[in-house]
């Protein structure tokens, strides 16, 4: 794809909106609100991670769709916050102290994977297979936007960290 829209008349913009913000709301190591925890891999605990919402995602998307102007690439990100502003955003929201706590390194995290992948074959075949949920968790680590297109829009309103973490924690 690639190689293939370039070499076309075809006017192309792939938006990247990092991870879906519905994440937090699962319970995954990065925020469990069962356990009172919010976890991080390697050195990151101040390091932005981007969430987007999913109706955040479908309103840029449109806009684009109808931008005859609009670049290659484009990135945004409803919110960006790292563990620890996510820990202080969770005390706000809660009035609950949780633990900010280091999972491993990144290197470690990425060895589980690979071994959690080779362990379980099977996986392979499955729609969700459970060394996946890493995969999609490492990168979330190791990338980030850097140039957020958010302000391409005008009458776009973007949900903020807070007010997300307010709707589904009470």
């Amino acid at each position: 794809m690639a190689n293939y829209i370039p070499a076309t008349s075809i006017q192309a913009t792939s938006v990247f909106n990092g991870a879906f913000a519905d994440i937090l709301t699962y319970n995954t190591p990065i925020l469990n609100l069962k356990e009172k925890s919010i976890g991080y891999w390697g050195e990151k605990a101040d390091w932005p991670l981007d969430f987007t919402m999913m109706d955040d995602t479908a309103a840029f998307t449109a806009e684009v769709a109808l931008d005859d102007t609009a670049p290659r690439n484009l990135q945004i990100a409803s919110f960006q916050v790292s563990p620890t502003k996510l820990m202080q955003e969770v005390k706000q929201a809660t009035g609950q102290e949780f633990r900010l706590h280091r999972l491993s390194g990144l290197d470690d995290f990425a060895q589980f994977i690979r071994k959690q992948r080779a362990d379980y074959p099977a996986g392979e075949y499955e729609l969700y297979a459970k060394w996946q949920q890493g995969q999609y968790m490492y990168p979330m680590f190791t990338t980030r936007h850097t140039q957020v297109a958010n302000e391409r829009y005008n009458d776009l309103t973007w949900t903020t960290s807070l007010d997300f973490i307010k709707s589904f924690v009470n």
